[in-house]
């Protein structure tokens, strides 16, 4: 019954986020059994582990090093390359990774030109609705606006701003920061664009 009941749920609708030490291959595999249909992220993986095999080496991605991982993670079989702007960790922001890219939207939007560029499968974006205090909606709109313009066309949006000053864990979950508004908004003013955000359905505008 569940396995009919997830078969008739759109690919995209059901998903399972990209979740540091959990979403490993073994685990996928697992969750692969309860559903053959659902979106399947793996961990997020930066682009020094797989050029050069170093986990750490996370400094500074670039475009052309973003764009070498994508060809390797089509060769790999993988259906999709998401680029991740959403994480606020420490040791993430350190990198000049994650949602502190939010800062520089341009350099988001070259990044995903350099993979788009190099790659049939989808390109897509992770972000958040803002960083610290710049989560206005024309920070967020011009955000999306500037990451489209090279041809993104799927944002999976985590609809809370990130605190980039070492708010993690519970303290992220506090009533009051969870924002949808802001990616319907954006939805509705940029054409041919989805924005999928957690808890609710997908965002369709032509």
């Amino acid at each position: 019954m569940l396995h009919q009941v997830l078969a008739e749920i759109d690919l995209k609708t059901l998903s399972v986020a990209p979740m540091m030490g959990c979403t490993d291959r073994h685990c996928r595999y697992l969750l692969r059994q309860i559903s053959p249909h659902a979106l399947l992220y793996t961990e997020m993986v930066v682009s020094g582990a797989l050029i050069h095999g170093d986990a750490d080496r996370n400094r500074r991605q670039r475009p052309e090093a973003l764009r070498r991982c994508a060809i390797m993670a089509e060769d790999a079989g993988y259906q999709e390359v998401n680029r991740n702007v959403g994480c606020p960790s420490d040791r993430v922001q350190y990198g000049g990774i994650g949602a502190c890219l939010m800062a520089t939207p341009q350099l988001v939007g070259d990044c995903i030109a350099a993979m788009q560029s190099a790659v049939s499968i989808p390109v897509t974006v992770k972000c958040r609705i803002g960083i610290d205090d710049q989560d206005d909606y024309e920070s967020f709109h011009a955000f999306v606006e500037t990451v489209r313009a090279p041809g993104c066309r799927v944002f999976i949006v985590h609809a809370r701003k990130a605190i980039l000053a070492g708010l993690y864990g519970r303290a992220g979950l506090l009533p009051g920061w969870h924002s949808h508004p802001h990616s319907g908004a954006a939805a509705r003013q940029v054409s041919v664009l989805t924005i999928t955000t957690p808890q609710d359905k997908l965002i369709p505008w032509q």
